[in-house]
């Protein structure tokens, strides 16, 4: 229930991106960044990052920060 929480919360930044866009002349770079945020890769990697978020705090109630599974997150979370 939890991971279909911050699933629903990844699509509604996602979708809150893609309609924050305005109609007024920006510079190249800004356009770039607005497409590339409204692709479908994009959505996966902020779908992927949500999951490991949510995995991270569920481990963290019975593991400290020195479990290897919790580094191997925090690593991937970093790299994202």
């Amino acid at each position: 229930m939890q991971r279909l929480f911050f699933v629903f919360i990844a699509i509604l930044t996602i979708s809150g991106i893609n309609s924050g866009q305005s109609l007024s002349k920006k510079t190249v770079f800004i356009d770039s960044a607005q497409t590339m945020k409204s692709t479908p890769a994009f959505a996966e990697v902020i779908l992927r990052k949500t999951e490991l978020e949510s995995e991270l705090e569920s481990l963290l109630i019975s593991y400290t920060e020195d479990f290897p599974k919790v580094k191997a997150i925090r690593f991937e979370l970093e790299i994202l």
